[in-house]
Order: C-alpha cells, then structure tokens, then sequence
C-alpha cells in the first residue's frame, strides 16, 4: 500500500546530539551491551541440554518473568540489530550475531525455541530474526524464521486456538492478537528478498486467522468499549491497555497490507479515543492493572493505586502507532502525544539495575516515588532498548520537497544533500536553533506546532522576524531552505497548564495535575503539604523559581514543582491532586 504522508528516515540517518537524549540514549545502550550472551542463553540451553559452561543465569531470587526465553530474547534480538543499524556499532552487531547463532543452535534441538508456540513469545522471538537479516545481513536467520513460522503454523494449539476476546494469559494465547504484525512483515521480508511468492502468501494467510476485527470494529463502528469484556485471561473485567494499544500495529499492517479503508478509520478512532478517554497527564494510559477503565475509575485509581502507567511498553506501542499514522497521513497531530512520553516517561525513567526495570511510573495522589519491579526481566526490559532506536528516527521526517521537525531535541540529518543541525536545551531554554549546510536544490523546512501552544511559534533569522504559515496538516512552514541559509531561531516558551480527569456528572470531582508545555512537574516534598485547591489564575498562584521550569505555589518555597523527568529513584513527590478537599 502506497502511504501518502511523511517518509520515516533509517535508523542511522539521524544523528542525536549531546544533550539529554543522547545521555538517555547512550546509558541505556551500554547497559544492554554489558549483558552477556551466554548468560541470555543459559536457561533455554540448560532446557535443551546444550553445555551452559560458558554461561550462569541471570535470574534473580524474586522471580523472573517466564524464565529467561521468548519474553525478552526476541526483543534483545530485534534490539540489538536496530541499534546496529542506528549506531553502527560494531559490539551491538556482535551481540545480536552471538545471540541469533546461539538461538539457532536451540533450534536444532527444538524447532520451536522451547517456548516459541507461547503467542507472546513467538511474534517476538519471528521479529527478532527478521530484523536480524535486515540489519545483519544473516541469511542463516531468515531461513531459521521460515523453518520456524512453518513449526508454528502446524502446531495444534495454532490451529485449535480459540482467540478469545482480551485474552491476555496465563494461557498459550496470551495477547494472540497482537501477532500478525510480525507475520506480515516477515511475509514482505520473505518475499522481497527472492523467496517463494506463494509461501509469503501462505504466511500472510496464517496472519489473517489472527486478525483481531471482532475487536478493531468496536471503533470502527464507534460503539463503547463498556458494552465488551474479555473472555479469557488474567484480568477479565476490563481490556489490557498496552496490548490493546499494540494490537492496533498489526491493524495497521493489514492496512499497508490491503489498503483496507475501514482499518485506517478504526485505527484513528482508537487514537482519537485513547487521547480523549485514556491518557493521562504524562502521556502514559492504563491506570490501575493495566486497564482501559471508565473516567471514574481512572480517577479512583489515581487515589489510591502507584501503578499508574505501565511506563516503557506503553511509550513504545504509541511510538510505533503513530509513527504509522505520521506515514500514511502525514499530519502533525501525531507527534503531541509522543513528544508528551519522550519527557515524561523515555527521559523520565531511572536506570535498570541487574534486570530490575522502570516498570511502572508512580502518579498516586497519595503521592509516589519512582521504583524497579521487583521482577527481573519483565517484559518493559525487552521494549526499553526498542524505543530508543524508534523515536531516534521521529525526531526529523521527509518527502521529497520537504524536512520535517517533530520532537525539539538535539539532532541532525541530511536529506538529498542537505544538512539540517537543531540546536537546543528545550524545554529548559524556550529556544530553537536551525542550522544548514551541504549542496542541494531548496527545500522547505516544516515544524510541527505543539498542542499546547495556542499561537504559531515565531522565528528570526539574521535578527528579523521570520514570516510563516500553518500548513492545512498542522506543520508550520517556514518556506525554502538550502545549504548556504542562514540559522533560523525559533522561540517556543513551554506556559503552564492544568490537566484535569473528571468523574462522570461530576467534572469537579476529579484530580488534576500541573503541565509546563508537554513537561509534567510534580511537587517536591509532598507529605507535609497541605491540600492544594485547584488555581485559578495560574501565573498569580505559581511563581517562576530559580531553576528552570520550576515553580513554586504562592510562598511554598520547601515544596517547588519540577520536572517529572528529573526526581532521582526513591524520591518522594506528587503529581496529582485532588480538584475538591479530600476528594471523593
């Protein structure tokens, strides 16, 4: 299917300059670079009776979520490769040559990878190999993936399954419908690459048993979550949040797929609804248990519960879905709801600590802290080294008249010869830098303008007020743009904001949490605060402070409200308040 939006650059197109991000971003890979392979691999060869002296497992004594297998070794596998191909380091391909070699090696003994027809499993461990011949250039891989895909769709609990509606485990069929994406794109994979157009095809029809459209029609025909439940699963009373959220990539695959129309609707109803009914404050969605809930509850949970975002695989299926509708629509609406994650929960998490992952983000009006799992190896630590490759490649779009800014942080890029520096400490500094260089024919520079601005952003160049105009997809033209342009200054002061959920007839009785532009701030020092009443007139009753974007509530100078993304692990703050005394 041909998209009509904006075009993704490749993982190693864009360049992240030092800043935030970058620190992020280099923290993080060196943490997946120290694990060892053996050690990945220890408790599936010990399984198979392969010789483990080179390795020990790296289980910990509160438990390890499904042992050491398909959980996260698919995801290390797809890791790995990507941040290869981002980074071309050299110790990120080894890792992934090492790890494919030895689950081969598995596979020998047990076609299936032990615990490969576990639906969970299996659509990770079938992406992990096909990434691993796209970006390693592994021809043992795609055959493995074959022979693989071939075990599996002869399996009996394939075959048989029941797909019932929300299953989201304990069983083998543990979120079945968020499958077909990896499926699909083996098929075009496959295919493209010389192999057997008719066995792609038999692929792409193994995919479709697993199309989830009982449940993608619900948004399709606008109906109400409410009126469904699930029917199997751990947690039956409502849906999964980020399974549900995920599900909608492998919509979104039939769609490039076949073009089907009713898909894309369905899709960005479900995007329009999760804005509108789900998320909350930090971008983050899924409350309590992980649940689609109604407002009530949502706000109920906020009161009583610190599970209240499921922080790394929630941010990563939001990356994914709207980067597909930044492809196919190109409208600039896409990239608010990502940029709200990229401060409040990708840059917000603190570091993984011998497997123990920033699972869960704390936002109880009780106040919270940031804090591991308890578990190692959950599944958040297989999607935690995903998403920074995946939104290293939303900071900068293109076509072929144009370069388009998404997400403020330091970068660069070059497009058809062109050569594109952002420049910036935004959010901290309300300044934006654009730099060019390089040989090319003009292209026009595109910005996308925050939700939470009201006006345009303005712009200087060579000290002069720079005219543009708003584009009818959201993008802020700044006309053409080639190597010898002078910088262009672009001023985008973040104002602060309230966010607010409310109960149903009762829009008063809810909580209510402080934003500074997409920045969520949380108070300092919570437990001998007294209540704060929902403002008024924010710029009265919140002073500027002496550290950037820190403000502090009339003369509360012990409790100042900062950044969410600074608060170190075990730190004490609050993030949400109640909008009547007491709450109800």
């Amino acid at each position: 299917m041909e998209l009509i939006g904006v075009h993704l650059f490749n993982y190693g197109d864009i360049t992240i300059e030092k800043g935030p991000f970058q620190t992020i971003f280099d923290r993080d890979f060196q943490y997946y670079l120290s694990i060892d392979v053996e050690d990945m691999l220890y408790e599936l060869r010990k399984h198979v009776g392969i010789d483990t002296a080179g390795g020990q497992t790296i289980a910990d004594e509160k438990g390890t979520w499904f042992g050491l297998g398909g959980n996260v070794l698919g995801q290390w596998l797809q890791a790995y490769s990507r941040l290869y191909a981002a980074t071309a380091s050299q110790a990120a391909k080894e890792k992934a040559d090492r790890l494919a070699r030895g689950l081969i090696e598995v596979g020998e003994k047990s076609p299936i990878l032990v615990d490969g027809t576990f639906m969970y499993f299996f659509e990770k461990y079938l992406r992990g190999f096909t990434d691993h011949f796209l970006f390693c250039n592994s021809e043992a891989s795609l055959e493995f993936a074959s022979d693989f895909v071939d075990h599996i769709m002869a399996s009996d609990i394939y075959i048989h399954a029941r797909k019932a509606l929300g299953d989201n485990g304990p069983s083998s069929e543990i979120e079945w419908y968020t499958i077909p994406e990896s499926i699909l794109f083996f098929a075009d994979v496959y295919e493209k690459h010389g192999k057997k157009p008719e066995k792609a095809d038999e692929y792409r029809q193994f995919a479709e048993k697993f199309a989830y459209r009982r449940y993608w029609n619900i948004f399709l025909k606008h109906d109400s979550i409410y009126r469904y439940a699930p029917e199997a699963g751990q947690n039956t009373l409502y849906f999964h949040a980020y399974s549900h959220l995920n599900t909608f990539n492998s919509a979104a695959a039939f769609y490039r797929m076949n073009g089907d129309k009713s898909l894309l609707k369905s899709i960005k109803e479900f995007y329009r609804w999760m804005r509108h009914n789900q998320e909350i404050a930090s971008g983050g969605y899924g409350c309590h248990l992980e649940w689609f809930m109604p407002r009530e509850l949502m706000v109920s949970a906020l009161r009583e519960y610190h599970d209240s975002t499921e922080t790394q695989c929630n941010s990563y299926a939001v990356y994914r879905l709207s980067n597909f509708l930044m492809e196919t629509l190109g409208e600039a609406q896409y990239g608010h709801w990502p940029e709200k994650l990229f401060y409040n929960a990708t840059l917000s998490s603190i570091p993984i600590e011998k497997g123990h992952v920033m699972y869960y983000s704390d936002f109880c009006v009780k106040g919270g802290e940031k804090f591991l799992h308890q578990n190692t190896w959950t599944c958040c630590t297989g999607t935690r080294p995903l998403l920074l490759p995946e939104l290293k490649r939303m900071i900068f779009y293109y076509d072929a008249k144009s370069i388009y800014v998404n997400l403020f942080t330091p970068a660069s890029v070059t497009h058809q010869g062109l050569s594109l520096t952002q420049s910036t400490r935004f959010p901290e500094s309300s300044t934006v830098t654009f730099s060019f260089s390089g040989k090319s024919s003009p292209l026009r520079l595109k910005i996308r303008k925050p939700e939470w601005m009201k006006d345009l952003p303005t712009f200087e160049q060579n000290g002069q007020a720079l005219p543009s105009t708003l584009d009818k997809k959201g993008w802020v033209d700044l006309g053409l743009i080639n190597g010898s342009s002078d910088p262009i200054t672009m001023t985008i002061a973040p104002s602060l904001v309230t966010t607010s959920i409310g109960t149903a007839g009762d829009t008063d009785n809810g909580v209510w949490a402080l934003m500074a532009g997409p920045v969520m701030l949380a108070m300092a020092n919570p437990d001998d605060a007294p209540e704060i009443p929902y403002p008024n007139d924010l710029k009265s009753e919140f002073l500027p402070g002496s550290k950037p974007l820190e403000f502090i509530y009339h003369d509360w100078h012990k409790h100042p409200f900062k950044p969410f993304y600074i608060y170190p692990k075990g730190e004490h703050y609050r993030v949400y308040f109640n909008k009547k005394p007491g709450g109800r």
